[in-house]
């Protein structure tokens, strides 16, 4: 069965239809939620001029999916770029840029890898232990800083909850996949502490689209989250995870370009650890934070059991954030929220192998960037609320940029409507790789790359329907970019035989789109969310004309209906996405030429039956369809799967 984009477009349409319902949910949560992302301090979503996704604990659970990647897929302005099977490179562009222009957090921590080209590979960011997952798009720089140019991806893990818990999942299923997590976890009169381990192996399928080699995984993780309050007004916290990942993956030869049977592997290790100190005054008046934050990535290539190239990548940030609340109401009943901040970050980027013919690939390079930020938030009235920030970086490599954005948001209280607008700028520096290149006979870095800059607006609305039981949003947006990099440019005076490298293009780059998403409350049994994206991401060719980029979709949508029933007692959950035709590169010809890849539809069904309230039984069905797609062209994805598992809860 093929479904048609028309044929998407129509659930989701449908979708809209359900309110119609006669019987309405009764006691059902509000749809209005804290942000932690949005803003340097926490503030509610109504208040924010920027457009945000949050997928809790319960959608995750209820979704049954592995990893991060999978929900994202749900979500609106984003487009999934998957090299394959389980554990193969994963990427994230949103709102057509590109994957290393999205600024990832695992608790506040930069997770962006300086030894991958800066970008995230969400591959082995599985969802055992995440609690909380926010989404808020558009430039960000002027808050987070140069990765954040297309939006912010914040991955929240779970905290301990009252009293002692005890948590426990085991999963099996297709290509021999073995999937386990544990927890525990107490929370005190002034302390909390919680401990989660995850495990994954599978033998996977086979990438290269020929050939019969399958191509396996394995990823352990560990995450540790601990906080103490010595006193009411002293909170003093930790953060801690660790992953270690293993994964097949086949050569990509000369001269075809495209995966092929081999004894290829990578192993990969994350670390990222945060110290936290907060203190609060006069009330909670004066907030103060003070950090110091720490990635570290190492990821070894190995050939026919030999290593080959070993790429590491560090950062280490110290920051102190100082924000001041306080009212007027004298004035228009207005609050205020003053924040500044200073950030000194130090990025270290090493690289071994062998040297050959083509050169020595030893190298290690360094980058410190001091950041100082200012952000101001206004309240009036409770119903308009107006935000802005500016941005100076002082770094040792580039021009020193100031970026800035403003948001306004106007809650019409009378209607449940919600009209907001954002304007801002952004930076993103040339990583590393491109800087200094890869592997002498495989990629040359240009040290003379300038920063792409950015710019871009969004306009939109938020509708509560039917007593806050639903919601639609409506967001428009555009941004333009300069001095966009292009990583796979040609130059035959590189090398040898000449090679590929970084450049900047001139001229503009150009995204603009439309987002919907609907999210409406039935009863107290049945959730329908759906969204859908247009995206129209193109940048100019030499003769100055602009066309469309790679791997991003023009439409994409999803839907997601999740039932409850038998008091709760089981869940069933049916997602549908939707990803449109794209354009990729065949390298097999010089220069490349453009290939086509089909659009398709990926759907996953999912039950889960609660025997006590202590355990339960799960299920899966994933690609229920059996879709035959690419993310990328020549990699292969896996077919129709089924797992099973079961998973324990424990409350002491």
């Amino acid at each position: 069965m093929k479904f048609t984009k028309i044929t998407v477009l129509n659930l989701l349409g449908m979708s809209l239809l359900f309110p119609v319902l006669p019987t309405w949910a009764e006691d059902i949560h509000s749809l209005k939620e804290i942000l932690v992302t949005a803003s340097r301090t926490p503030l509610s979503s109504r208040q924010t001029g920027s457009s945000y996704t949050i997928i809790d604990a319960e959608q995750i659970a209820q979704r049954q999916a592995v990893h991060v990647s999978d929900l994202l897929r749900d979500v609106p302005g984003i487009a999934v770029s998957r090299s394959g099977g389980i554990g193969a490179q994963t990427q994230i562009r949103l709102r057509g840029a590109e994957a290393d222009q999205t600024l990832v957090l695992i608790d506040g921590i930069e997770a962006n890898d300086p030894s991958q080209g800066s970008g995230f590979d969400f591959a082995h960011l599985l969802t055992s232990d995440i609690e909380r997952i926010e989404i808020i798009r558009g430039p960000q720089s002027s808050l987070w800083g140069s990765d954040a140019m297309a939006g912010v991806i914040n991955i929240i893990t779970k905290e301990a909850g009252e009293g002692t818990q005890l948590t426990g999942l085991l999963e099996g299923g297709s290509f021999a996949t073995v999937r386990g997590a544990v927890g525990a976890s107490h929370r005190g009169s002034n302390y909390h502490i919680s401990i989660n381990g995850n495990f994954l192996r599978s033998d996977g399928t086979n990438v290269a689209e020929q050939g019969d080699e399958d191509d396996g995984y394995k990823n352990a993780t560990l995450n540790l989250k601990a906080g103490i309050n010595p006193l009411d007004n002293i909170e003093l916290s930790v953060l801690a995870r660790h992953t270690i990942a293993e994964k097949d993956f086949d050569p990509a030869p000369f001269p075809a370009f495209v995966p092929a049977d081999g004894d290829r592997e990578s192993e990969s290790t994350q670390t990222y650890i945060m110290g936290r100190a907060k203190l609060d005054l006069f009330d909670g008046g004066w907030q103060h934070i003070a950090s110091v934050a720490f990635t570290d990535t190492d990821n070894d290539n190995f050939a026919d059991g030999e290593e080959n190239t070993s790429t590491q990548g560090e950062k280490l940030k110290f920051s102190y954030q100082t924000s001041i609340f306080f009212d007027t109401t004298t004035f228009a009943d207005a609050s205020h929220t003053v924040t500044l901040a200073i950030e000194t970050e130090t990025e270290k980027f090493k690289q071994t192998g062998k040297p050959s013919f083509f050169g020595n690939p030893n190298q290690e390079q360094r980058f410190t960037n001091n950041g100082y930020v200012a952000e101001y938030r206004l309240d009036l009235w409770d119903r308009l609320f107006i935000s802005t920030s500016v941005r100076y970086d002082d770094n040792d490599l580039f021009e020193n940029p100031i970026t800035y954005r403003g948001s306004i948001a106007y809650n019409i209280t009378t209607t449940g409507t919600t009209l907001r607008g954002a304007y801002g700028t952004a930076v993103k520096n040339p990583s590393f790789t491109d800087r200094f290149g890869f592997t002498p006979d495989t990629f040359f870095g240009n040290p003379n790359l300038d920063p792409e800059r950015s710019k871009g607006w969004e306009v939109g609305i938020d509708q509560d329907l039917f007593n806050d039981h639903m919601r639609i949003s409506l967001t428009f947006f555009q941004e333009r970019l300069e001095d966009e990099i292009n990583g796979f440019f040609f130059d035959p005076t590189l090398g040898t035989f000449g090679g590929f490298t970084a450049v900047n293009i001139d001229g503009e780059s150009e995204r603009k789109g439309v987002e919907v998403a609907v999210q409406t409350d039935i009863t107290d049994s049945l959730t329908i969310i759906g969204s859908y994206t247009y995206v129209d991401s193109t940048q100019e060719d030499v003769t100055g004309k602009q066309t469309r980029e790679i791997r991003r979709p023009e439409h994409v949508a999803s839907l997601n209906v999740n039932y409850r029933f038998l008091n709760d007692k089981a869940n069933i959950n049916l997602g549908i996405d939707y990803t449109g035709d794209q354009t990729d590169n065949d390298f097999s010809t010089f220069p490349a030429t453009s290939v086509s890849l089909d659009d398709y539809v990926l759907v996953n069904l999912a039950a889960e039956y609660s025997f006590t309230d202590n355990i339960s039984l799960f299920g899966r069905i994933e690609n229920l369809l059996d879709e035959d797609y690419r993310d990328i062209f020549g990699f292969s994805t896996p077919g129709i799967a089924g797992y099973a598992g079961i998973r324990m809860n424990l409350n002491l």
